[in-house]
């Protein structure tokens, strides 16, 4: 083949990837994954609230649009493939919008609430969408891609940080955790995410050396960097449900298993050791080791969720079947009945670690916090639309062709990493983590739509 020939191959495929669909969804990816502050935004005062419309909006829009347009010219059969998951997933978002009309007492944000229930299910939309963008390897590559490459760019941006070079918007300070471009916690659920990516080379073999490389070096170390550790727990969850599954369809060589716990350790290592002041402190907490005049006067973080998550399963023990109602937890007044049981009940916390007026603080943990917003139907459709999306995870990674079962691989990290990190965060519309989940819940369904045409 000539240098011509190489080049005019070089163009028609570049050309051909410009022009894939797909390609919409990869570029959304940067704004999908950027914290607010650095986004423009216009407010629209609407029904006695205001509805904040930033660049990630817009990029959701884009991707559902483009889904549509596909869809309608293609046809939406993909979707039938995996028509439980989709099922479970507007049910799901149904019963969150519905959820505002039995919440208690006269001071329920009603409009508020409504408006933040929308846009978490705008973001939802991301994961039919997703599977109907995603046909065939070449546009999951397409979106991999551009996952590790703008994992990178947060990973450079947080070690500027890490070395005082850029300012950081969060005020944890030089050689300690950074925010990046996101904020810790969606800064943590890219890197895991993307980590995953590492993962699967790993468990596999290698197939883009470039690729999973980068991947490697942008998750592993931005996990490191962020030291959150809900996504330190997602990495560990997803390196073990990865690991399982190459286990389950045959062998894995002790090499390969001994360099992914390295890589996990190594990587978990890392993120604790930057939060060392606040896992002495849980320790401190929970009687493991003894309290400290310094910690028993300040706040601490652990303590201080394992206090809000007692409060959350107590309106969850008083609303068991529907709920306090969406985002009710958000409120001072849901909270304010179960204060001063949590005081008796916790009383080495300092007053700053409980619910005021001024701070309600929430739940700050999905799962609680589905509980005592939405209650036993909600957490059990929540429940319902992941297991759906693990096992089309699972089918295809026990039973796929080789590419496919990396694909799923990957998915399963990514909905670990969503789901380690949704353990210290609450129920917050519009956020990266929130895309993360749902562009999860996609791949599952572009998998399951793939193994459908296959099996023809």
């Amino acid at each position: 083949m000539t240098a011509t020939d190489l080049a005019q191959r070089q163009l028609a495929t570049r050309a051909a990837t410009a022009a894939r669909p797909s390609v919409v969804l990869a570029l959304a990816l940067p704004l999908l994954f950027l914290h607010r502050r650095y986004q423009p935004s216009v407010s629209i005062s609407a029904g006695g609230t205001s509805v904040d419309v930033f660049l990630s909006d817009l990029a959701v829009l884009a991707v559902v649009v483009t889904a549509l347009l596909v869809g309608a010219r293609r046809g939406f059969d993909r979707l039938r493939a995996a028509l439980g998951l989709w099922v479970a997933g507007a049910l799901l978002l149904g019963w969150i919008l519905v959820s505002p009309a039995w919440a208690p007492g006269a001071s329920y944000e009603t409009a508020t609430h409504l408006v933040t229930g929308l846009k978490y299910a705008e973001y939802a939309l991301l994961a039919p969408a997703a599977a109907l963008l995603l046909r065939g390897a070449a546009d999951v590559l397409l979106l991999l891609r551009a996952a590790v490459a703008w994992a990178a760019v947060a990973t450079a941006v947080a070690l500027l940080q890490f070395f005082g070079a850029v300012p950081a918007y969060e005020a944890y300070g030089t050689g300690t955790r950074e925010p990046s471009l996101l904020g810790i916690h969606d800064f943590g659920v890219l890197s895991a995410a993307v980590l995953a990516i590492a993962f699967a080379a790993v468990l596999l073999g290698r197939r883009d050396r470039r690729l999973e490389l980068a991947a490697g070096i942008a998750g592993g170390l931005g996990v490191v960097l962020a030291a959150a550790l809900d996504a330190v727990a997602g990495t560990v969850v997803a390196a073990v449900a990865l690991w399982a599954l190459v286990r389950a369809r045959g062998p894995v060589s002790p090499r390969r298993t001994l360099s992914l716990a390295l890589i996990t350790a190594l990587v978990a290592g890392g993120a604790v050791s930057l939060r060392g002041p606040t896992v002495n402190a849980f320790l401190e907490f929970v009687g493991l080791k003894p309290k400290t005049e310094e910690v028993s006067g300040n706040v601490q973080s652990w303590g201080q969720r394992v206090t809000l998550a007692y409060i959350g399963l107590r309106v969850f023990a008083d609303h068991p079947l529907v709920g306090a109602g969406w985002q009710s937890t958000t409120q001072y007044e849901t909270l304010a009945p179960y204060v001063a049981d949590a005081k008796r009940r916790f009383p080495d916390q300092p007053a700053q670690a409980f619910p005021t007026p001024a701070h309600p603080w929430g739940v700050q943990s999905a799962p609680l916090q589905l509980l005592a917003d939405l209650g036993a139907v909600g957490f059990l459709l929540a429940l319902a639309t992941l297991a759906l999306a693990v096992r089309a995870y699972a089918r295809v990674a026990l039973r796929g062709p080789p590419g496919p079962q990396r694909t799923a691989l990957v998915g399963v990290g990514w909905l670990a990493a969503a789901l380690g990190v949704s353990l210290g965060v609450g129920l917050v519309a519009g956020i990266p983590l929130d895309a993360m989940l749902w562009l999860a819940v996609g791949l599952a369904g572009a998998l399951a739509a793939d193994a459908a045409v296959r099996s023809r």
